[in-house]
């Protein structure tokens, strides 16, 4: 094994990768030269199906150490899942990282039940937890997933409403 000359991280762009009518979909993304050069990351998005919907390039001309931050959004296309496939390149074009990952674009939500909804979900949070972070995500995925109905932890329906929520 030798060590690449370059690395990078891709991160979520939203919480869940869950993103509603109005939002455009994509990843942050970090690089990181350990040898200076030029790299570049080539994307590809995939249907449910494995049929290319989309592809995209990014240069980069790094120098040692450096490390550099950039986002990557994609057209929206049909309601549905979709692959990602990003994958780091040195200046050949030889593979150095490949990422996968996935994203749903969401059709727009028309759920508007609360406590006569159906649907119901157990957040995770407990009883115990205050954790306001830990708190938004899980009431912005029951959001995005037409959930309006469930357990909060500690959090009660004040805290929730924003998000449409009611206790179970």
């Amino acid at each position: 094994l030798e060590r690449s000359p370059a690395g990078m991280c891709v991160e979520n762009a939203i919480y869940g990768n869950l993103f509603l009518p109005d939002e455009q979909p994509g990843f942050k993304v970090t690089a990181e030269a350990l040898v200076a050069g030029r790299y570049a990351v080539d994307w590809q998005v995939t249907d449910v199906r494995g049929k290319p919907c989309e592809t995209a390039h990014d240069a980069l001309d790094l120098k040692a150490g450096e490390r550099r931050a950039f986002g990557r959004t994609f057209a929206r296309g049909r309601p549905g899942w979709y692959g990602v496939t990003a994958t780091l390149r040195d200046a050949k074009g030889a593979a150095l990282v490949t990422h996968r990952a996935s994203y749903v674009l969401l059709a727009p939500g028309e759920r508007k039940a609360g406590w006569d909804s159906p649907w119901f979900v157990w957040t995770g949070l407990g009883m115990h937890s205050r954790n306001g972070q830990a708190f938004t995500n899980a009431m912005e995925l029951c959001r995005r997933g037409g959930i309006r109905h469930g357990h909060m932890g500690v959090f009660g329906e004040k805290e929730g409403a924003p998000w449409g929520m009611t206790l179970s």
